[in-house]
Order: structure tokens, then sequence, then C-alpha cells
């Protein structure tokens, strides 16, 4: 969907692990596949059966499946963060990231399709507060607060989970509501947004005590 890692993803194996299913599943979605119960079970080598007992279910298989995709896709994108640093403080760290993943889930094929086939599924494995995708998102969203809070350029204005909390919602809202409702996605209204979040906690450069 966002990305894939072939290594991840195994052709076929005979005694099939729940994370190998993930792996068939997370190629087919980014492949734009539907997730066919049957057919990732054959890829797989084994009984459509066993494949639910390993998997939890064809829902469960598809949102891990998702997060799959979804952390994958932020790796590199914290990764590209991290090579393209702003030692001028111009951009929160924070910022980068959250802007570049956006980027990369409007530009997805697979979310696109899945939300065209099935949209009610894919909005709540994305959007549910107890499902696969979003504790996830806030938890990696905090580290790249806690990052910038490190180093001293970010005090965030409320607590960091309930900042990481408001800025996953926000994405939630922009991105895939305008996919649901059949409108454009305005990438730049939530990456702008969460910028506005970001930038009230930004801790003001202090002047060099040299120059006092």
């Amino acid at each position: 969907m966002w990305a894939v890692d072939e290594a991840a993803a195994p052709r076929s194996r005979t005694h099939a692990t729940a994370s190998d299913a993930i792996g068939v599943a997370a190629r087919w979605l980014f492949e734009g596949r539907r997730i066919d119960m049957q057919g990732v079970a054959s890829e797989l080598g084994i009984t459509r059966m066993t494949l639910h007992r390993r998997s939890g279910g064809r829902e469960r298989l598809i949102g891990e499946a998702m997060w799959s995709l979804a952390e994958q896709a932020w790796i590199r994108c914290v990764s590209a963060a991290e090579v393209d640093d702003d030692p001028s403080g111009h951009e929160l760290y924070s910022v980068r990231v959250i802007r570049s993943y956006n980027a990369v889930l409007v530009s997805s094929r697979g979310v696109r399709q899945l939300f065209d086939a099935e949209p009610d599924l894919a909005l709540r494995l994305l959007t549910d507060a107890a499902g696969p995708i979003e504790p996830r998102m806030v938890a990696v969203t905090s580290e790249v607060i806690a990052r910038d809070e490190a180093h001293g350029c970010l005090s965030p204005i409320i607590d960091r989970m309930d900042l990481a909390y408001a800025l996953v919602k926000l994405a939630e809202a922009f991105l895939f509501g305008d996919l649901v409702a059949g409108r454009p996605v305005d990438v730049e209204a939530a990456n702008r947004v969460q910028t506005a979040l970001l930038e009230a906690g930004r801790v003001a450069s202090r002047p060099d005590a040299s120059s006092r």
C-alpha cells in the first residue's frame, strides 16, 4: 500500500506463520489486489482454515498488512528526514517526517483502491482507536516529537501523547475523510494544520551569550 519490502513477503511456505501471511497480504495490498483468503492460503501452501486460525481472520490480516506497509513507509520517511537534516533549525524534524509521510500516503495506489473497494473496512481499520493502525501511528508520531524535544527545539503546548494523537486524528480527518467522500485529498491543508500545532511549541532561539 505505502511501500513493500519484498524480503518480508514470502511466496510460499508449507509451514507458514502469521508473519508469512501478513507478508503476502501486504504485497497484495501494495499491488492493489483484493485480499482473498483462499488465494493467500494457496500461495502459502496451507488451507484456508489454517490461514484463518493463524492470522485471526480476514479483517485482522488486512489490518496487520496495512500496518506492515505503513511502518515501512514511516521508517523510510524518518530515515530521509535524518539525512535531510536542517541544521538551521528552520523546520522541525517532526514536521519533515509527518509531511513526507502524508505525501506517501496520498500517493498510494493501494490506499485508494482499498477505499474504492471496501471503504467501510478501510476507514474502520485506519481510524479505530483500538485498531491495528491508529495506536501505533500515535506511538511513532510521539517518537519524532520526542526527538525535537531532546534537541531543545520543541516544547509541546500539550502533553506529547495528546499532541501525537491530535496530529494523527487530523491526518485521518483531512486525508481519509476526503477519500471516503470522493473528494480530492487536500494534503497541503493537513500539512498546514499539523505544522501549526507543532510550531506552536517551538522553542525560540536564544541569543548567543557572547553577543550580549
